[in-house]
């Protein structure tokens, strides 16, 4: 098994601080860091095509995803819709139970529970006792704050570098 690149890395800056001394020639210096550059742009590059190859498979992955999901949704939907069938039909025609032949399953209509149903929503949106409102921090207000020059005191911006493979 192969060094990684993170020991790779650490050896480079390694030698960084090693071939600062100003005694050594700097052929040596060109030499020993285009050594360690040539390895390390080689185990970067396998590391590059993985990140790519492992990409390429999540975007197989979420179209699988979604057709799944979609299937699902289908299925739920005409399930939903074949139990309100036979709700709707057992209720109208007085049908109270239906047994499977083989026993396997019953279909009842019981009584229920109330749910409410709002017949006009607008009613209640200044009725504080009915209304709940939720708070979350807008991180891109506080970045828009920052960047305007103003102080926003428990948050600062920071700049990672990025990394583009393509």
């Amino acid at each position: 098994m192969g060094i990684s690149l993170y020991h790779m890395s650490a050896e480079y800056q390694q030698a960084l601080v090693a071939l600062s001394d100003p005694d050594l020639p700097e052929d040596v210096v060109a030499d020993t860091l285009q050594a360690l550059e040539g390895g390390l742009v080689q185990k970067g590059q396998a590391v590059a095509a993985f990140a790519l190859n492992l990409a390429a498979e999540v975007e197989a992955v979420k179209v699988v995803e979604k057709r799944i999901a979609a299937r699902r949704k289908s299925l739920e939907g005409r399930a939903e819709a074949m139990r309100e069938y036979l709700r709707s039909n057992m209720a109208a025609c007085g049908i109270t139970e239906i047994k499977a032949v083989d026993g396997s399953f019953t279909a009842k209509l019981a009584k229920g529970t109330p749910s409410v149903v709002l017949d006009d929503e607008s009613l209640f949106l200044d009725d504080s006792e009915f209304v709940t409102w939720t708070r979350s921090l807008s991180k891109s207000k506080i970045s828009a704050a920052i960047k305007d020059g103003r102080d926003v005191p428990g948050a600062h911006l920071e700049t990672k570098p990025s990394l583009r493979l393509s």
